[in-house]
């Protein structure tokens, strides 16, 4: 190699210090060759992509950051007032026996109804849930019932199930605290639950309750309504609009309502009678 060449690469070569930051004395000379001018002018232009990426992470960032950062300076009973608003209204509570466990542990009702987040938000905000949240449903047969519930506002729906026996300990309040019997304003049953029932052991009427909903299923088209239930979305119940089915509904459970209370001397006062049909997200599950 001839001394001309190795002084070129000399030349081009970068210095030890030099790191690919643009300074100063950035080692390529433009002016003895043209790919170091090409280069530079790569390295500027990424330096640039670069300072766009960080700007656009910097606002990304600003942008996921609460919106009101001065809630817990707020005043206490400011905040207070708040949570208390933040607090859902009336829910409807679906409570079941789960059948993957065992058929005679009395342990395993199943709630699958999400808890309403501001009993875990923090501990302020828990303490204002739980004056409206008080109500477990649970006795001492069962051990693992966490759900809470506003025994004046929610609606316990108790929706179909093959184990008959321990449906009934729902449906009669024996699986339920005493208390839940005595607070429990709203009531709905599935309407293949209801026409199981019989004797004493049936529908034992809770102290106070209110509303009894019959929820009714189009038996043609809905084949499992198990398999129908989902954990964790919407569940509402909705108007009948045949009004010879719900006149027919509404005339069998009143019946039956009305022997009870004279051949078992159970509640006096019937509670309203409601026919109704479920619907998860909107969609209703089998009635047309």
């Amino acid at each position: 190699m001839d001394s001309n060449a190795t002084s070129a690469i000399q030349r081009n070569r970068p210095t030890a210090h030099s790191n690919l930051e643009p300074t100063d004395d950035f080692s390529i000379d433009s002016s003895k060759s043209g790919s170091g001018a090409a280069m530079k002018g790569a390295f500027q232009s990424m330096q640039t992509s670069r300072g766009k990426i960080e700007c656009a992470s910097k606002n990304l960032s600003e942008s996921n950051e609460p919106g009101f950062s001065l809630f817990p300076k707020l005043p206490a009973e400011l905040r207070l007032k708040i949570w208390k608003l933040a607090l859902p209204g009336p829910r409807i509570v679906e409570v079941y026996y789960d059948r993957a466990r065992h058929p005679w542990d009395k342990s395993f009702i199943r709630f699958n109804t999400p808890p309403p987040a501001a009993l875990h938000a923090n501990w302020e905000s828990r303490r204002v849930a739980l004056e409206k949240y008080w109500l477990r449903l649970g006795n001492e047969e069962i051990t693992d019932c966490f759900a809470q519930i506003d025994p004046t506002e929610d609606t316990i729906f108790i929706p179909f199930n093959s184990l008959v026996k321990l449906q009934q300990r729902l449906i009669n309040g024996k699986a339920l605290s005493k208390e839940a019997k005595e607070s429990v304003r709203s009531l709905a049953v599935d309407a293949r639950s209801w026409k199981r029932l019989c004797g004493p052991e049936g529908f034992v009427y809770f102290e106070n309750l209110e509303k009894f909903t019959i929820v009714i299923h189009d038996s043609a088209n809905c084949q499992s309504k198990e398999k129908w239930r989902m954990p964790d979305t919407d569940l509402s119940l909705v108007d009948v609009q045949d009004e010879v089915e719900v006149y027919d509904h509404h005339l069998s459970v009143e019946s039956q309502m009305e022997f009870d209370n004279g051949h078992y001397g159970r509640q006096g006062k019937l509670p309203t009678i409601e026919v109704k049909v479920a619907a998860r997200g909107g969609k209703k599950c089998c009635h047309n």
